[in-house]
């Protein structure tokens, strides 16, 4: 025989509006349709079936993204830096007026940058395209239910 686990305590919580219908699209695009099922798998943390291939927890997602943008934060801020270094260095004269930096090095790291611009926006580009797929294969889950 199968053991039957009866749900004794009750949990009440009060929500506006806003927040019950924002409630519902999360439910309805992970494809729930017991609140209570929902709740008690937000609250404990439990894993949230996206997918047959992709489970994560809505936190583990949340932290994932969140590491992925303070990366590409951080590359951002190094790429500026580069980027003001370069621009000063083309700027700079020497004592007798010759430049700090000659044309074939500046055209160098001219394209060096240009290469990190490239690498930048494919990078954001698959951060976005990877989310986009989580989200349509969730909604795509929702809707055959």
């Amino acid at each position: 025989m199968f053991e039957v686990d009866n749900k004794t305590t009750w949990l009440h919580v009060r929500l506006t509006e806003k927040e019950r219908k924002q409630l519902e699209l999360q439910m309805k695009n992970i494809g729930y349709r017991s609140k209570s099922k929902y709740a008690r798998a937000k609250i404990l943390d439990e894993r949230i079936k996206i997918d047959k291939n992709v489970v994560l927890t809505d936190r583990l997602l949340r932290n994932q993204i969140n590491a992925l943008s303070t990366l590409v934060a951080k590359i951002g801020v190094d790429y500026n830096q580069a980027t003001k270094r370069f621009n000063s260095m083309v700027k700079m004269k020497r004592a007798d007026g010759s430049p700090v930096i000659d044309a074939k090095s500046a055209n160098y790291y001219l394209k060096k940058l240009c290469g990190y611009t490239t690498d930048l926006k494919e990078l954001m580009v698959t951060i976005i395209d990877r989310v986009e797929k989580i989200e349509l294969k969730a909604s795509a889950e929702a809707e055959n239910q």
